[in-house]
């Protein structure tokens, strides 16, 4: 039955069910929706994937505002790369110092991962990004008036806050505000402000030598404008049928997909609430439980694919870019930057790339096809330096190492850069959706932390700079045994369908089978 569903693209809408054994909330929640009676003309994907109608202006201009917590992201893990060229003799920084100032802001990042779910499932996904802009605005200033370090310590661990609770909720609230049929392009819309944030960080740094300036005034400003016109757009639907605001909801999702018709809208909150489950009001440490028992292998995966983005590499880059164009020959701090320039335009371009195709061709699809060609960057880096050590070579091993920085930024930021944040947005249930997300955003980070703090001093020396190349090397081939053992295909799905692709008993007996082909994910 389930291979004919699959086959014909249809759905069973919900049953009315009993609520004798759900809690009082849960059953107040269930007699406010209407629930459908079974249809064999409703689609899978109906009636989010159906928004032909939706105002594609409106949606630019909401993903745009809550993108801008992807910009910061983006900018103040990339603008400390060129300010360092500056801080370091301004404050007489040791390497290990300056590792400290980058890798502080990682450690708020994971305070910041490990609260944001429980934060915005109580208060609300537009509260958590306006709480986020305050921190950001927070360290911002601190960062603008520091004269000592642990000044500059401080002011980088509050906007290290902000950053892990903006990484944590924006692409949430892209995901639960989209379209099924456009959520990948939505969420991924958010990796390309992170892009942008990076590049525009090298072109400031570039225009504006001056640390504060950077770091202080110019990084204060987006996070303002955010804070102002966020509350212009809608909260989450699905949050709102979470906690029972119905009529809310209806109001938002109507917005959102520029409709009126009542019994699309009415089906759309049927579905958001029948995927609450009885454990939607449980305890933090409960649901954490939960998150590790029986939904184990979605855990895996999402925590899994945020290690791994982290493991393959891209921040070591991202971070210390122009150190290691300098390591390479590039010897001037102008040149440094200006050397890293492409690299960041060339992450912007993969992320547009990703845009258009993570829709289209799926989210497991781009990963199979990007990860080789980032085995392969990283080896020819790997080759790259051990030329830099030979002076007959050396020549050839800067330009080497450009075009294979090159390659690598192309093939990371289609893949690996977008992907795990959009398959972590998508693949828990409504329940454990901020907790889920919270706990792999937070691998993220501390994975950040781990890879960014050990790399600078690792390849001080020529030997441990190869050292450190090859260990990204085996991370990057680990991490296509992963993906293609682990994640199935989750394009063009509902968020709530999207469950039945895995099996949920807690045995994390889960995997797709390595046989499935790209576009027949296994079935529970």
């Amino acid at each position: 039955q389930k291979q004919e569903r699959q086959k014909r693209g249809k759905v069973l809408t919900p049953r009315k069910q009993s609520t004798n054994h759900l809690p009082k909330k849960k059953k107040k929640l269930m007699e406010k929706v209407p629930l459908m009676d079974n249809q064999d003309n409703v689609s899978d994907t109906q009636p989010l994937a159906q928004t032909d109608k939706s105002d594609l202006c409106y949606l630019v201009s909401l993903t745009s505002i809550a993108a801008i917590g992807g910009f910061l992201f983006g900018y103040d893990t990339g603008v400390v790369g060129g300010a360092a060229l500056t801080l370091k003799p301004h404050f007489n920084l040791t390497d290990f110092e300056l590792s400290l100032v980058v890798s502080i802001a990682l450690g708020g990042a994971v305070l910041g991962a490990l609260c944001a779910g429980r934060i915005s499932d109580h208060y609300g996904r537009k509260t958590t990004i306006f709480f986020a802009d305050i921190l950001f605005i927070t360290g911002s200033l601190i960062l603008l008036f520091s004269q000592e370090i642990y000044e500059l310590y401080v002011g980088r661990f509050v906007v290290g806050i902000g950053i892990g609770t903006a990484s944590m909720i924006v692409p949430v609230y892209l995901a639960e505000i989209s379209p099924d049929h456009r959520r990948g392009a939505i969420v991924s819309c958010n990796i390309f402000f992170v892009t942008f944030g990076q590049l525009a960080s090298y072109l400031l740094c570039l225009a504006f030598p001056d640390w504060r300036v950077t770091l202080g005034i110019i990084a204060a400003i987006p996070p303002t404008i955010q804070a102002i016109f966020i509350w212009f757009f809608p909260e989450s639907p699905r949050w709102q049928v979470k906690v029972g605001r119905i009529e809310e909801a209806k109001k938002g999702l109507a917005k959102i997909l520029n409709i009126n018709d009542q019994e699309t809208i009415n089906h759309s909150i049927s579905e958001m609430s029948n995927s609450l489950t009885s454990e939607s009001e449980a305890p933090l440490g409960d649901l954490v439980r939960d998150l590790f028992g029986r939904y184990r292998t979605l855990a895996i995966l999402g925590c899994g694919l945020q290690f791994w983005q982290q493991f393959v590499g891209i921040n070591t880059v991202m971070y210390y870019g122009p150190e290691i164009m300098q390591k390479a020959g590039f010897s001037s701090d102008s040149d440094a930057i200006i050397s890293s320039i492409p690299l960041a335009a060339m992450n912007l371009a993969g992320t547009i790339v990703a845009i258009n195709f993570i829709d289209r061709k799926g989210r497991r699809w781009i990963l199979l096809k990007t990860l080789p060609f980032v085995v392969l960057s990283l080896g020819l880096m790997t080759l790259a330096s051990v030329s830099i050590g030979y002076t007959p070579f050396q020549e050839f091993g800067k330009i080497l190492s450009l075009v294979a920085l090159m390659l690598y930024i192309a093939s990371f930021s289609i893949g690996m850069g977008p992907t795990p944040w959009t398959v972590n947005s998508e693949i828990y249930p409504l329940h454990l959706r901020g907790v889920g997300t919270s706990a792999a955003t937070t691998v993220n980070w501390i994975s950040n932390f781990i890879v960014s703090l050990s790399f600078l001093p690792l390849s001080s020396t020529n030997a441990g700079n190869v050292a450190a190349w090859v260990i990204l090397t085996a991370c990057a081939a680990s991490c296509f045994v992963f993906v293609y053992h682990r994640l199935p295909e989750t394009k063009d799905r509902s968020l709530e369908e999207i469950l039945t692709l895995f099996k949920l008993n807690g045995n994390d007996d889960g995997l797709i089978d390595k046989n499935t082909t790209v576009n027949e994910p296994k079935m529970a």
